[in-house]
């Protein structure tokens, strides 16, 4: 797999200097994670931020060559309570793992370049890298004299998680013509993570899984 992305990386760039006679578009992206870890088998699925650059070469009528650099927020939610005669302990944790993702994606278009709207799907890797691994909790403690305590906390996991991940992307969506060089784009993507997570290789492993929802104005840069 990791000599698969690095052939796509190879791929799209050794074919930038042929872009500026092409359609190249570039713009901004922004949308919602839905994700979980596979393999805890208590995790819940928590929702998160993404956002960053996208830029898409299309070459071909109909085939188009994307790749984003995102800022991506995954990770889970735990919910759990402890009961005893004299009180009841409710306790939730959120799991917060922040990636520097980059898909390199094919996109198929099922209209021509002409049309104003163009259905598309897409597919293709992800290479992840870890700025950021920690760990909120919250507790609220309920006392049989009708009284409660609550606090919170935070700890850094880094030392828990490894620095990269790779997965596996696929999708649908749409663009639309906006303006003269202007589209507005949908996606809506999933990843499937094929990287165990966790640093400690004894542990149960845990791989990222993500439903995103992704909005992004792109704005056409050469014909």
């Amino acid at each position: 797999m990791k000599a698969l992305t690095f052939f796509l990386y190879v791929l799209l760039f050794a074919s930038v200097h042929e872009a500026t006679s092409q359609s190249l578009f570039i713009g901004p992206k922004v949308g919602l994670n839905l994700s979980r870890l596979n393999g805890l088998t208590d995790g819940k699925t928590r929702p998160g931020t993404i956002a960053g650059l996208s830029v898409t070469w299309e070459k071909f009528p109909n085939v188009g060559f994307n790749a984003d650099f995102l800022i991506s927020s995954k990770g889970a939610r735990r919910t759990g309570q402890i009961s005893t005669d004299s009180s009841n302990l409710k306790w939730n944790s959120y799991l917060n793992l922040v990636y520097l993702e980059i898909p390199l994606l094919i996109e198929v278009y099922l209209r021509k370049k002409d049309q104003p709207f163009r259905p598309k799907f897409f597919t293709g890797v992800s290479t992840a890298f870890r700025l950021e691994a920690s760990e909120s909790m919250r507790y609220t403690k309920d006392l049989a004299n009708g009284d409660f305590e609550s606090f919170s906390g935070s700890q850094i996991k880094s030392s828990d998680y490894k620095k990269n991940d790779i997965g596996l992307i696929c999708g649908a969506g749409f663009q639309y013509r906006i303006g003269n060089r202007t589209n507005f784009i949908f996606d809506a993507r999933y990843t499937y993570g094929l990287t165990n997570i966790q640093s400690n290789s004894q542990s149960t492993p845990l791989n990222n899984r993500a439903f995103s929802i992704l909005l992004g104005i792109h704005y056409q840069i050469s014909k």
